[in-house]
Protein backbone atom coordinates (compact mmCIF):
# COMPACT_ATOMS: atom_id res chain seq x y z
CA UNK A 1 0.00 0.00 0.00
CA UNK A 2 3.12 2.79 0.78
CA UNK A 3 4.00 1.52 -1.97
CA UNK A 4 1.54 2.79 -4.08
CA UNK A 5 1.17 5.79 -2.32
CA UNK A 6 5.11 6.66 -2.34
CA UNK A 7 4.42 6.21 -6.47
CA UNK A 8 1.86 8.49 -7.04
CA UNK A 9 3.79 10.81 -4.59
CA UNK A 10 6.69 10.72 -6.69
CA UNK A 11 4.35 11.42 -10.11
CA UNK A 12 2.15 14.03 -8.66
CA UNK A 13 5.78 15.69 -7.34
CA UNK A 14 7.65 15.25 -10.89
CA UNK A 15 4.95 15.91 -13.20
CA UNK A 16 2.04 17.95 -11.74
CA UNK A 17 3.11 20.30 -8.92
CA UNK A 18 5.47 21.95 -10.54
CA UNK A 19 2.85 22.77 -13.31
CA UNK A 20 0.27 23.91 -10.33
CA UNK A 21 3.12 26.44 -9.08
CA UNK A 22 3.70 27.80 -12.24
CA UNK A 23 0.06 27.80 -12.91
CA UNK A 24 -0.33 29.42 -9.51
CA UNK A 25 2.99 31.74 -9.96
CA UNK A 26 1.41 32.77 -12.99
CA UNK A 27 -2.29 33.86 -11.63
CA UNK A 28 -0.91 35.64 -8.79
CA UNK A 29 1.02 37.93 -11.76
CA UNK A 30 -1.83 37.89 -13.59
CA UNK A 31 -3.93 39.28 -10.45
CA UNK A 32 -1.05 42.29 -9.27
CA UNK A 33 -0.50 43.41 -12.91
CA UNK A 34 -4.44 43.91 -13.65
CA UNK A 35 -5.00 45.23 -10.14
CA UNK A 36 -1.79 47.57 -11.02
CA UNK A 37 -3.09 49.27 -13.91
CA UNK A 38 -6.60 49.24 -12.87
CA UNK A 39 -5.30 51.67 -10.25
CA UNK A 40 -3.11 53.54 -12.69
CA UNK A 41 -6.47 53.66 -15.20
CA UNK A 42 -8.69 55.04 -12.43
CA UNK A 43 -6.27 57.76 -10.92
CA UNK A 44 -6.23 58.97 -14.31
CA UNK A 45 -9.56 59.20 -15.12
CA UNK A 46 -10.32 60.92 -12.02
CA UNK A 47 -8.76 63.89 -13.11
CA UNK A 48 -10.11 63.70 -16.96
CA UNK A 49 -12.97 61.83 -16.53
CA UNK A 50 -14.27 61.17 -13.37
CA UNK A 51 -17.85 59.58 -14.77
CA UNK A 52 -16.10 56.76 -16.52
CA UNK A 53 -13.64 55.90 -13.54
CA UNK A 54 -15.37 52.70 -12.28
CA UNK A 55 -16.46 51.13 -15.26
CA UNK A 56 -13.29 51.66 -17.34
CA UNK A 57 -10.94 50.91 -14.62
CA UNK A 58 -13.07 47.77 -13.94
CA UNK A 59 -13.18 46.50 -17.52
CA UNK A 60 -9.59 47.10 -17.65
CA UNK A 61 -8.69 44.64 -14.67
CA UNK A 62 -10.72 41.63 -16.26
CA UNK A 63 -9.20 42.27 -19.42
CA UNK A 64 -5.71 41.89 -18.31
CA UNK A 65 -6.45 39.20 -16.16
CA UNK A 66 -8.48 37.19 -18.11
CA UNK A 67 -5.69 35.59 -20.52
CA UNK A 68 -3.55 35.16 -17.74
CA UNK A 69 -6.28 32.31 -16.51
CA UNK A 70 -6.03 31.06 -19.89
CA UNK A 71 -2.70 30.73 -19.73
CA UNK A 72 -2.51 29.19 -16.35
CA UNK A 73 -4.97 26.50 -17.36
CA UNK A 74 -2.53 25.38 -20.14
CA UNK A 75 0.28 25.19 -18.06
CA UNK A 76 -1.75 22.75 -15.57
CA UNK A 77 -2.42 20.80 -18.63
CA UNK A 78 -5.44 21.49 -19.94
CA UNK A 79 -6.44 21.77 -23.77
CA UNK A 80 -6.60 25.20 -25.77
CA UNK A 81 -9.71 23.45 -27.29
CA UNK A 82 -11.36 22.19 -24.34
CA UNK A 83 -10.65 25.64 -22.63
CA UNK A 84 -12.51 27.32 -25.53
CA UNK A 85 -15.31 24.93 -25.71
CA UNK A 86 -15.65 25.42 -22.10
CA UNK A 87 -15.69 29.38 -21.93
CA UNK A 88 -18.14 29.06 -25.01
CA UNK A 89 -20.29 26.94 -23.43
CA UNK A 90 -20.17 28.66 -20.04
CA UNK A 91 -20.34 32.02 -22.00
CA UNK A 92 -23.96 31.11 -23.06
CA UNK A 93 -24.92 29.50 -19.99
CA UNK A 94 -23.67 32.87 -17.93
CA UNK A 95 -25.14 35.08 -20.86
CA UNK A 96 -28.97 33.31 -20.44
CA UNK A 97 -28.42 33.33 -16.77
CA UNK A 98 -27.14 36.94 -15.72
CA UNK A 99 -29.29 38.92 -19.01
CA UNK A 100 -30.35 41.60 -16.45
CA UNK A 101 -26.58 42.11 -15.37
CA UNK A 102 -24.94 42.21 -18.96
CA UNK A 103 -28.10 44.66 -19.92
CA UNK A 104 -26.66 47.19 -16.72
CA UNK A 105 -23.43 46.53 -18.24
CA UNK A 106 -24.45 47.39 -21.34
CA UNK A 107 -26.62 50.40 -20.02
CA UNK A 108 -23.22 51.09 -17.78
CA UNK A 109 -21.58 51.38 -20.84
CA UNK A 110 -24.10 53.91 -22.51
CA UNK A 111 -23.40 56.25 -19.87
CA UNK A 112 -19.55 56.31 -20.14
CA UNK A 113 -20.40 57.28 -23.68
CA UNK A 114 -23.37 60.04 -23.75
CA UNK A 115 -22.42 60.99 -20.31
CA UNK A 116 -26.23 62.35 -19.65
CA UNK A 117 -24.62 63.64 -16.32
CA UNK A 118 -21.27 63.29 -14.56
CA UNK A 119 -20.39 62.65 -10.88
CA UNK A 120 -22.09 65.25 -8.10
CA UNK A 121 -23.93 65.72 -10.52
CA UNK A 122 -27.81 66.44 -9.35
CA UNK A 123 -30.24 64.39 -11.27
CA UNK A 124 -33.45 63.10 -11.40
CA UNK A 125 -33.30 58.87 -12.99
CA UNK A 126 -36.16 56.69 -12.74
CA UNK A 127 -38.45 59.10 -10.97
CA UNK A 128 -35.48 59.31 -8.02
CA UNK A 129 -33.64 62.42 -7.16
CA UNK A 130 -30.71 62.81 -5.80
CA UNK A 131 -26.92 63.79 -6.77
CA UNK A 132 -24.96 61.45 -8.55
CA UNK A 133 -22.62 60.11 -5.95
CA UNK A 134 -20.75 56.41 -8.04
CA UNK A 135 -21.15 55.21 -11.74
CA UNK A 136 -20.18 51.91 -11.52
CA UNK A 137 -20.32 48.58 -13.79
CA UNK A 138 -24.03 47.20 -12.78
CA UNK A 139 -25.49 50.33 -10.95
CA UNK A 140 -25.60 54.15 -10.40
CA UNK A 141 -25.72 55.47 -6.66
CA UNK A 142 -27.44 58.76 -5.86
CA UNK A 143 -27.02 60.80 -2.85
CA UNK A 144 -30.57 62.04 -1.83
CA UNK A 145 -31.48 65.42 0.46
CA UNK A 146 -32.58 63.50 3.42
CA UNK A 147 -28.87 62.02 2.77
CA UNK A 148 -29.94 58.33 2.07
CA UNK A 149 -28.07 56.67 -1.04
CA UNK A 150 -30.18 55.18 -3.62
CA UNK A 151 -29.14 52.77 -5.66
CA UNK A 152 -30.58 52.42 -9.33
CA UNK A 153 -29.43 49.43 -12.09
CA UNK A 154 -28.01 50.84 -14.87
CA UNK A 155 -30.87 49.59 -17.14
CA UNK A 156 -33.47 51.30 -15.46
CA UNK A 157 -31.28 54.63 -15.45
CA UNK A 158 -30.67 54.84 -19.22
CA UNK A 159 -34.64 53.39 -19.88
CA UNK A 160 -36.44 56.09 -17.77
CA UNK A 161 -36.33 59.69 -18.43
CA UNK A 162 -33.44 61.28 -17.17
CA UNK A 163 -33.39 64.94 -15.89
CA UNK A 164 -30.20 67.15 -14.79
CA UNK A 165 -30.70 69.43 -13.09
CA UNK A 166 -26.72 70.60 -12.96
CA UNK A 167 -25.88 70.41 -16.70
CA UNK A 168 -26.86 74.00 -17.09
CA UNK A 169 -25.35 76.79 -14.98
CA UNK A 170 -28.38 78.40 -14.70
CA UNK A 171 -31.86 77.82 -13.75
CA UNK A 172 -35.15 78.96 -13.86
CA UNK A 173 -37.36 79.34 -10.28
CA UNK A 174 -40.73 79.02 -10.85
CA UNK A 175 -43.22 80.29 -8.39
CA UNK A 176 -46.94 80.58 -9.20
CA UNK A 177 -49.53 82.30 -6.99
CA UNK A 178 -53.10 82.79 -7.30
CA UNK A 179 -54.13 86.40 -6.66
CA UNK A 180 -58.02 87.47 -6.08
CA UNK A 181 -59.54 89.48 -8.80
CA UNK A 182 -59.95 92.51 -6.93
CA UNK A 183 -56.57 93.03 -6.41
CA UNK A 184 -54.77 95.25 -8.33
CA UNK A 185 -52.50 93.76 -11.10
CA UNK A 186 -49.60 96.62 -11.08
CA UNK A 187 -49.48 97.12 -7.79
CA UNK A 188 -49.37 93.28 -7.30
CA UNK A 189 -46.63 93.08 -9.86
CA UNK A 190 -44.68 95.81 -8.38
CA UNK A 191 -44.48 94.78 -4.56
CA UNK A 192 -43.35 91.77 -6.35
CA UNK A 193 -40.71 92.82 -8.40
CA UNK A 194 -39.10 95.09 -5.93
CA UNK A 195 -38.26 91.79 -3.79
CA UNK A 196 -37.12 90.39 -6.79
CA UNK A 197 -34.95 93.21 -7.69
CA UNK A 198 -33.22 93.83 -3.81
CA UNK A 199 -32.05 89.96 -4.01
CA UNK A 200 -28.78 89.51 -5.19
CA UNK A 201 -28.85 86.08 -6.13
CA UNK A 202 -31.10 87.04 -8.81
CA UNK A 203 -29.57 87.19 -12.06
CA UNK A 204 -30.20 90.44 -14.39
CA UNK A 205 -29.53 88.59 -17.58
CA UNK A 206 -32.11 86.73 -18.37
CA UNK A 207 -34.04 89.41 -16.67
CA UNK A 208 -36.88 88.21 -14.12
CA UNK A 209 -40.50 88.60 -15.56
CA UNK A 210 -43.71 88.09 -13.82
CA UNK A 211 -46.62 87.83 -16.02
CA UNK A 212 -50.43 86.53 -15.42
CA UNK A 213 -50.26 83.46 -16.90
CA UNK A 214 -53.98 82.09 -16.11
CA UNK A 215 -57.68 82.78 -15.19
CA UNK A 216 -59.58 80.89 -12.67
CA UNK A 217 -62.63 80.74 -11.68
CA UNK A 218 -61.50 81.74 -7.87
CA UNK A 219 -58.66 84.23 -9.39
CA UNK A 220 -55.62 84.88 -11.80
CA UNK A 221 -52.41 83.15 -11.58
CA UNK A 222 -49.56 85.29 -11.23
CA UNK A 223 -46.14 83.52 -12.89
CA UNK A 224 -43.06 84.37 -11.21
CA UNK A 225 -39.78 83.78 -13.27
CA UNK A 226 -36.66 84.85 -11.68
CA UNK A 227 -33.19 83.57 -12.75
CA UNK A 228 -30.58 82.43 -10.83
CA UNK A 229 -27.19 79.99 -10.45
CA UNK A 230 -28.17 76.22 -10.13
CA UNK A 231 -25.83 76.58 -7.11
CA UNK A 232 -28.35 78.75 -5.33
CA UNK A 233 -31.84 77.75 -6.92
CA UNK A 234 -33.15 76.15 -3.75
CA UNK A 235 -32.64 78.21 -1.67
CA UNK A 236 -33.68 81.18 -3.46
CA UNK A 237 -36.96 79.03 -4.20
CA UNK A 238 -37.97 79.00 -0.55
CA UNK A 239 -36.47 81.96 0.68
CA UNK A 240 -38.49 84.12 -2.41
CA UNK A 241 -41.71 82.08 -1.49
CA UNK A 242 -41.31 83.04 2.41
CA UNK A 243 -41.27 86.06 1.32
CA UNK A 244 -43.63 87.20 -1.31
CA UNK A 245 -45.97 85.50 1.64
CA UNK A 246 -44.88 87.85 4.09
CA UNK A 247 -44.61 91.08 2.03
CA UNK A 248 -48.35 90.20 0.67
CA UNK A 249 -49.55 89.66 4.07
CA UNK A 250 -48.06 93.39 5.06
CA UNK A 251 -49.56 95.17 2.15
CA UNK A 252 -52.54 93.75 2.26
CA UNK A 253 -53.04 91.36 -0.59
CA UNK A 254 -55.50 88.35 -0.81
CA UNK A 255 -54.12 84.77 -2.44
CA UNK A 256 -57.05 83.69 -3.84
CA UNK A 257 -57.81 79.78 -2.60
CA UNK A 258 -60.20 77.53 -4.74
CA UNK A 259 -61.66 75.98 -1.61
CA UNK A 260 -63.42 79.31 -0.76
CA UNK A 261 -64.99 79.55 -4.13
CA UNK A 262 -66.10 76.15 -3.63
CA UNK A 263 -67.80 76.82 -0.18
CA UNK A 264 -69.32 79.74 -1.37
CA UNK A 265 -71.11 77.97 -4.78
CA UNK A 266 -72.12 75.19 -2.46
CA UNK A 267 -73.77 78.19 0.16
CA UNK A 268 -75.08 80.06 -2.68
CA UNK A 269 -76.72 76.90 -4.19
CA UNK A 270 -78.50 75.71 -0.24
CA UNK A 271 -79.62 79.31 -0.11
CA UNK A 272 -81.44 79.03 -3.48
CA UNK A 273 -82.69 75.74 -2.91
CA UNK A 274 -84.24 76.72 0.25
CA UNK A 275 -85.58 79.86 -1.69
CA UNK A 276 -87.71 77.54 -4.22
CA UNK A 277 -88.83 75.56 -0.93
CA UNK A 278 -90.46 78.66 0.33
Amino acid sequence: MSEYINMYYDIFTSKYLPKIVIAGILLLIGYFTAKIFKKIISKHLSKTNPIAQNFVSNVVFFVIFIPFIAISATKIGMNTSSIAAIVGSAGIAIGLAFQPSLSNISSGLMIVLFRPFKINDYVEADGIAGNVRQIGLFSTSLLKADNTIIIIPNSRVMSAKIINFSDQKIRRVDIDISIEYQEDIKRVKAVVMDILLNDNRILNYPSPSIVISELKDYGFILSIRPWTSYLTYWDLLYDLQEEIKMVFAKNNIKIARALQIMQNNKETSNSSSNCDNL
